[in-house]
């Protein structure tokens, strides 16, 4: 898509782990984690230190849920803190997602499976939102559950989570449609008012 970018290859832990500060110089951090996650890997830290900061972060990999989100019993704390997400189980076994109606990528059908993509996914994560008035749901898996978080309402930093790898999304056009949405609306500037209105009574029972 044209972007200016560096890359930052994590191999030997922990010497290569970056740190918040050497993210923040970056408009947006792109973290794939094809077969582990941030906090799996010691980087909570600088997950955590770089968003309190006011980071723009596009998170990706089939078992970030799993690893961090309490699937091996540890939770770690950016993982509902500020991706706003939480666990429901380690396989969808579901290979096609459709963005959720009236959010970021409505109208999109993706595969991740097959050729054209990485065709590496085993265990995509079913997640769902922890909380709803900081963040919504962006992709729901074909048969039920979701795929997707954005977080950004009202919050100080941006995330969107994808838990299933971005990069085996088997259709170029549809990688490419992805990452330009998600880059712009991470890149984009903050809303600067919202209003929510929630009534102050509400009937549970009533008549059929």
């Amino acid at each position: 898509a044209a972007y200016a970018y560096d890359e930052w290859p994590i191999r030997s832990l922990p010497d290569e782990v970056p740190t918040a500060n050497d993210l923040l110089p970056y408009d947006v951090v792109i973290w794939s984690a094809p077969e582990d996650a941030p906090g799996y890997i010691g980087a909570e830290d600088t997950v955590t230190g770089y968003l309190s900061a006011g980071g723009r972060l596009f998170l990706t990999g089939q078992d970030v849920g799993y690893l961090d989100g309490s699937g091996l019993s540890f939770l770690s704390p950016y993982y509902q803190g500020y991706l706003k997400a939480v666990f429901v189980q380690d396989d969808a076994d579901i290979w096609t997602l459709e963005g959720t109606l009236g959010d970021l990528f409505a109208g999109l059908t993706i595969t991740i499976t097959g050729a054209g993509g990485a065709d590496n996914q085993g265990y995509p994560d079913e997640i769902a939102v922890y909380d709803t008035d900081a963040a919504a749901a962006v992709f729901a898996y074909q048969g039920g559950g979701y795929g997707g978080v954005r977080a950004s309402t009202c919050l100080d930093y941006r995330t969107l989570y994808l838990s299933f790898g971005f990069e085996a999304i088997s259709d170029r056009a549809a990688r490419h449609e992805v990452m330009s949405r998600t880059l712009a609306w991470l890149a984009a500037a903050p809303s600067t008012a919202a209003l929510e209105l929630t009534p102050s009574t509400q009937t549970h029972v009533g008549p059929p």
